[in-house]
């Protein structure tokens, strides 16, 4: 029931809200009044406005008279207010008293230049006993920026088996003359190996060192039968970071009303994959962490039989339909009826705050099937599980 003392100020900023919209505008009262002579049409002098939007509420405030015929008659109007009912125990009787979970697929693609997308939600609307349903929806990105820092090994060295290279490894040492060293050394000049040993040789060999020629083979067999090395890796920071920015946007619609609620973070994570090569099916072990500045928007819909608001209706048993466009004087004849509770869309939007999140978690692949579990804090916490498969 209206209660003066508690919506009395509200109602009494209103009406001087209202008036003074009005009074404003009015010479002398709102606006300096100028005193115009009516036979030059000369300005002869300029009266200051008798209010300012401050002085004028407070001398409405001063006024016990409109104050008191404000509350005598709105109280005697014996208002009753319309207030729509919330969820109430509805939400006692939901199917997990700790709140809903929900099963959300995902698939991650990776792009080039260390980044990947991110798509996640719902098939298909899910029904919720005895509340309604809920659909969930988001899509997003990251990119690594630790591996754009990785300094790139150098290129090992290689040098093709030519023809004169050939002659030398496969011809007899005292067939080989300091012509056929030298032209063997040309071939393999430009490449980044280091000849000083060899050219020393050679110099020996020159000068008549026969014995040399055998150290000469000995180190060009060496260059020509090196061993395939392992690759190495590219040197960087000692861990994976990234930077990310996802969307969800969920909407639960409980039939009279519906709640849409999207949510966005802008992430900085850090994480490291440990490989086990002695464990064959093991793909790796990886802990990660991050944190994320998170904002959010809720809205809520919903419409009211608002009983305060007349207008026409058809009524078949307990049910009225209302018919818009129809004035009351054209509303009568059969089931017709002029009556409240005109149906009203109500919208509010609610903007969240922003607010830092935190993520901890650990990753496992066997073979080619992720799994992971990890522990989120912020405005609300969540822990997060999943099962994967990864195509590499």
């Amino acid at each position: 029931d209206f209660d003066f003392s508690v919506a009395g100020e509200e109602l009494f900023d209103q009406i001087v809200s209202g008036t003074w919209s009005v009074a404003k505008n009015i010479d002398g009262i709102g606006k300096d009044y100028e005193v115009i002579d009516k036979n030059t049409g000369l300005l002869i002098t300029i009266i200051p406005a008798a209010f300012d939007s401050i002085s004028f509420r407070n001398d409405f405030a001063e006024n016990e008279d409109i104050n008191g015929t404000l509350e005598s008659t709105l109280t005697a109007m014996n208002i009753s207010l319309p207030i729509p009912g919330g969820i109430g125990e509805d939400f006692e009787n939901l199917p997990f008293p700790f709140g809903i979970p929900m099963p959300i697929l995902q698939a991650s693609f990776g792009l080039p230049f260390h980044t990947e997308i991110t798509v996640r939600g719902l098939p298909v609307a899910q029904d919720i006993p005895s509340f309604g349903s809920v659909k969930f929806g988001g899509f997003g990105g990251k990119i690594g920026i630790s591996e754009f820092f990785k300094k790139k090994p150098k290129k090992q060295p290689t040098i093709q088996i030519s023809p004169k290279l050939k002659y030398v490894l496969e011809e007899l040492p005292s067939e080989i003359t300091p012509a056929d060293i030298d032209s063997a050394l040309a071939e393999i000049r430009n490449t980044s190996m280091d000849l000083s040993e060899l050219d020393m040789l050679n110099s020996q060999f020159h000068s008549g060192d026969s014995m040399a020629v055998y150290d000469i083979i000995t180190q060009l067999e060496k260059i020509s039968t090196i061993p395939k090395r392992k690759k190495s890796k590219p040197k960087g920071w000692p861990v994976d970071v990234s930077i990310g920015y996802y969307t969800n946007d969920l909407i639960l619609d409980m039939g009279d009303a519906k709640i849409n609620s999207t949510n966005n973070l802008l992430s900085l994570q850090v994480g490291k994959t440990l490989n086990l090569p002695f464990i064959s099916f093991l793909g790796g072990v990886g802990l990660y962490g991050g944190l994320g500045l998170e904002s959010s928007d809720l809205n809520l819909s919903y419409t009211l039989a608002n009983p305060i608001a007349y207008g026409c209706f058809t009524v078949s048993g307990d049910s009225k339909t209302y018919l818009e466009d129809v004035e009351k004087e054209n509303c009568s004849g059969g089931a017709k009826e002029w009556g409240s509770g005109v149906p009203t869309d109500i919208s509010l939007s609610f903007p969240g705050e922003n607010k830092f999140r935190t993520t901890i978690g650990a990753r496992v692949r066997v073979l080619f099937v992720d799994v992971y579990v990890d522990y989120n804090t912020g405005t609300s916490n969540a822990i997060n599980a999943g099962v994967g498969i990864t195509f590499r």
